[in-house]
Order: C-alpha cells, then sequence, then structure tokens
C-alpha cells in the first residue's frame, strides 16, 4: 500500500498538477442518497480503526481547555517535512471528536507529511460563538511553537477538513483578511498554502436554513439581521472576501456540492486556483475511507499538489 501510494504521488505531481488546465471532475452517474445507517456504519467504520493508528503520535495541547489539544504524527526520516492540519467535522458538536480523522492522518504521514489532528471547542464544550473559532485557530497556531522542537516546514502548510470541518480548513486559510476590529483577528497567524475540503460546508447561512443547521446557529452566537451579515462575512466562505490559495473540494453530489460548485465558479472567475472533484459514492464519509484504496490515492495526489 504504502509503495503504491508514492508511485500514485509521484504520477499525480507530473500529470495531474494545479497549474494545468483541468476540468472539474463530475460523475456522470451519480447514486442516491445513502441510508442513515450505511453512513453511520462507515463512520463506525473508520472511528474503529483509529487506535491501531494511534502509536509513534505525539499529543500536544494548544489551550486550557479539555479539549484543546491535537496529535502530532511524524514521517520517518529527518526532515523538516511539509505539515497537513487535519480538521474533524460533527455539525460543530461535541458529540464527535478528532477518532475519526486518524486514520486520513495516518495515511499522510505514511506519504510523507508531519500531520496535526486537532481537536477543539464545539457545541457542547464550550464551543459557541466564539469559542469554537477561537481554539480551532489557536491550534493552527500552535504548529509556531512546536516547528521549534519538531521538524516541520511551515511554509508548505495544507489543511484539510471533513464536513464541518471542511468549512475551518478553509476558514483557516482565510482568517489572515481578518479585519483588527474583529475578535477573531490574530496579529500572525499561520500561513496556509492549500486546501482539501472533503463535503464540507462552504455557505454557513445556506447551511443554517436545513433543519440540521440548528448546531450551527449556536455556533455564530444565535443573532440575526444585520450583525449576523456582519458575523458571516468573517467565517462563512461563500460570504468572506475570497480565499486566494489553491484548494480541491472532494465532494459528495449532495444538498451541500451546488453551493460548492458555485462558490469554485467564483473563485475561479477570480483566478483562484478552485476545482471540485464530485464522487459517485453518495455516503458523506465516503472522502475519509482511506480503507478504500481509490480515494486513499485521491487524499495523497490532492495533498500533494498543494503542498507544493
Amino acid at each position: 500500500m504504502k509503495n503504491k501510494i508514492a508511485v500514485s504521488v509521484l504520477l499525480a505531481s507530473v500529470a495531474f498538477g494545479l497549474q494545468a488546465a483541468e476540468n472539474n471532475v463530475v460523475c456522470q452517474k451519480p447514486l442516491p442518497l445513502s441510508a442513515p445507517q450505511d453512513e453511520w456504519s462507515l463512520f463506525q467504520e473508520t472511528v474503529k480503526r483509529a487506535p491501531a493508528v494511534m502509536s509513534d503520535v505525539h499529543r500536544e495541547y494548544y489551550g486550557k481547555g479539555l479539549d484543546n489539544f491535537g496529535d502530532l504524527r511524524l514521517p520517518k526520516g529527518k526532515g523538516p517535512f511539509p505539515v497537513v492540519v487535519v480538521v474533524h467535522g460533527g455539525r460543530w458538536s461535541a458529540d464527535v471528536s478528532l477518532d475519526y480523522m486518524a486514520p486520513v492522518a495516518d495515511l499522510l504521514t505514511k506519504a510523507g507529511f508531519a500531520t496535526w489532528n486537532i481537536e477543539y471547542s464545539r457545541v457542547g464544550s464550550y464551543g459557541e460563538w466564539p469559542n469554537s473559532f477561537k481554539t480551532v485557530a489557536s491550534a493552527a497556531d500552535k504548529l509556531q511553537e512546536l516547528a521549534k522542537t519538531y521538524p516541520l516546514d511551515l511554509k508548505k502548510t495544507v489543511t484539510i477538513g471533513h464536513s464541518s470541518g471542511g468549512h475551518y480548513a478553509l476558514w483557516l486559510a482565510g482568517r489572515s483578511l481578518l479585519k483588527p476590529e474583529s475578535e477573531l483577528h490574530a496579529a500572525n497567524p499561520l500561513k496556509i498554502s492549500g486546501v482539501v475540503v472533503l463535503d464540507g460546508v462552504v455557505d454557513l447561512a445556506w447551511y443554517s436554513t436545513l433543519p440540521r443547521g440548528d448546531v450551527q446557529a449556536k455556533v455564530l452566537g444565535n443573532i440575526q439581521g444585520e450583525a449576523l451579515q456582519k458575523r458571516l462575512q468573517e467565517v462563512s466562505p461563500a460570504q468572506m472576501p475570497l480565499v486566494k490559495v489553491p484548494q480541491v473540494f472532494i465532494t459528495n453530489q449532495s444538498d451541500r456540492f451546488p453551493s460548492v460548485r458555485d462558490y469554485v465558479k467564483r473563485a475561479t472567475a477570480a483566478g483562484v486556483q478552485s476545482r471540485y472533484d464530485a464522487l459517485c459514492d453518495s455516503n458523506h464519509f465516503a472522502p475519509v475511507n482511506t480503507a478504500n484504496a481509490e480515494m486513499a490515492e485521491k487524499l495523497v495526489k490532492y495533498v500533494s499538489e498543494l503542498s507544493r
């Protein structure tokens, strides 16, 4: 598996570079929506694989909260290594932890990347506005301190996030655009060179209208009107100034897909290297299923392209 991934990365760097003009990938035969039990089953399988990939993990705290920590994994060798910040999802809720993204972090570490799989405050664990955003930001910025101890090449830092974590992965790349008066502003935010969003949310205004969007309202502070619109311009990629770093969206053709497609169209028109790869698999957890060889190769390929 390791050799196969290494060959895939080499081929990808030659044939699939983001610098080349490349059409967005769309499945020609979309599948029906996955049954909830199928998604729950695949989620369970990813969580079950976590204990097997926890050796050689450096767990580091970045804050005083119980969930203010991350798992740092280092490849073999001396480095310095390009870095991937891994952000789990879970509807911004404390019901879900970083465990299910551990196999993704392990896969990328074996492919030559240092990975920082972060935990952060969510709704139910002091993650109401603005704490969730602040802890995600603090987790990312902790790498600037860790680089003094570990062989990390922060000039090549990619974020990758699934579902609501995909929203944070893209937001981390754009928070340098926040104005000084914003309560989320940081003087020296970690610079991100690329983003991979795995069936993620790019439009928080749209998501909050869905029945399952109730948790997200608490993340934004349960405000309405002009105050909400101003806040969305700071935290929702669809309403923020464009994030002008290379980005790839590996997405299901679900209700998220139209907003992702619209975002990519807008970004591309503005000269941003942005594209999507729409999977034929409708299961929300398919993009993080590293047991699927094709999916594992996609993850390594896109992260490799973006870290160059």
